[in-house]
């Protein structure tokens, strides 16, 4: 209890300290050269930090011209980035990309014009036509064996990005999975969390860990949850 109300009321401590707790975890379960499909990369935040922890060679899908441009200069840094300028659904092809106030809310999905999170505040005429891909079908053109790690951030269209994994979505193919829960309606018909957990969990994963969140009037917005393997070294399922 100590430790806890040490950091009550410390915003930038709470989230520093979650920051830590989810790099502590990716050490643990990414080895040198692993794939990582980072989906919504946005401007690389989360490949650096998985690359602060680990060499891994990183794909990162990011529709959005600005924020793949940054990604290609990042790149010329950080060669185990591989920049992808593709959105992730469960339909290939041609899709509507909802471009909002703050990119990082931007969305295969129209932002809910109420809602009160000003990253996903719509721009009128914000819509442009990017490309989309299946996981599974990119998985198999790019001749991948086996993905240590699937990080989702879709801005409510999480649970077709992990749909569209497939048959992959198994522990032997995806060793774990990360991705934003939302628990506020942000999007119009926006994925819900709980048929996300559902759907990774009965596909052979448990609940590992929950990370940096973000509460709003003292209620739960949104969290980053870790998703691994329910079997031995990780669950307490043992055969």
């Amino acid at each position: 209890m100590v430790v806890l109300y040490s950091f009550m009321g410390d915003i930038n401590s709470l989230d520093e300290l979650a920051d830590s707790e989810l790099r502590g975890a990716l050490k643990k379960i990414l080895t040198p050269g692993g794939i990582v499909l980072d989906v919504g990369a946005n401007r690389g935040q989360f490949a650096l930090d998985v690359l602060s922890v680990q060499a891994c060679k990183i794909f990162c899908f990011e529709p959005l011209p600005d924020a793949f441009r940054y990604l290609q200069i990042l790149q010329d840094s950080h060669p185990q980035i591989n920049p992808v300028q593709l959105a992730v659904s469960n339909v290939s092809g041609e899709a509507e990309f909802h471009v909002t106030a703050g990119d990082v809310g931007s969305s295969l999905l129209a932002p809910m014009e109420n809602q009160g999170s000003q990253w996903q505040m719509p721009i009128p005429g914000g819509g442009i036509t990017v490309q989309s891909t299946r996981l599974d079908e990119f998985i198999v053109e790019q001749g991948i064996g086996r993905v240590e790690l699937l990080k989702s951030d879709a801005q409510g269209f999480d649970g077709r990005v992990i749909e569209s994994a497939g048959e992959f979505l198994n522990p032997d193919s995806i060793g774990a999975v990360l991705v934003e829960l939302n628990f506020h309606k942000f999007y119009q018909d926006q994925d819900s969390f709980y048929s996300i957990m559902e759907k990774i969990c009965t596909s052979g994963y448990f609940l590992a860990g929950i990370f940096r969140h973000f509460n709003r009037s003292g209620w739960l917005w949104w969290a980053d949850a870790l998703f691994l393997p329910d079997r031995p070294p990780f669950s307490t399922q043992f055969e």
